[in-house]
């Protein structure tokens, strides 16, 4: 997911993940913060419309650990297409393909 998520960024996808997005609070703010009418990829259209005003780094010796009952309840290539699927949505159609994003606890 990482490798994806570093792959998009010169083809200005800006794919995103919400595990850990460090973005300075006075463009956040100046960019209207998330988009709450996006139902799954709100991160993506996040970094989207920060690419516009700025430059986007990916940290990578930064590590951040994080559940992957996602992963776990729906598969790995499952949820990949999922993201894929939802990415795309966003990025051609202006909008989520999914109509609600459940939790997994």
């Amino acid at each position: 997911m990482n490798a994806l998520i570093r792959l998009s960024f010169p083809f200005g996808a800006m794919l995103a993940k919400g595990e850990c997005q460090i973005v300075r609070r006075s463009i956040f703010e100046q960019i209207g913060g998330y988009n709450e009418k996006i139902v799954a990829g709100e991160d993506c259209n996040l970094f989207f419309r920060l690419h516009k005003i700025g430059r986007i780094a990916y940290v990578h010796r930064l590590k951040i650990y994080h559940s992957p009952r996602r992963f776990r309840q729906y598969g790995y290539a499952r949820l990949t297409w999922i993201y894929l699927r939802e990415g795309l949505s966003l990025l051609f159609r202006g909008r989520s393909y999914t109509e609600e994003w459940t939790p997994v606890r």
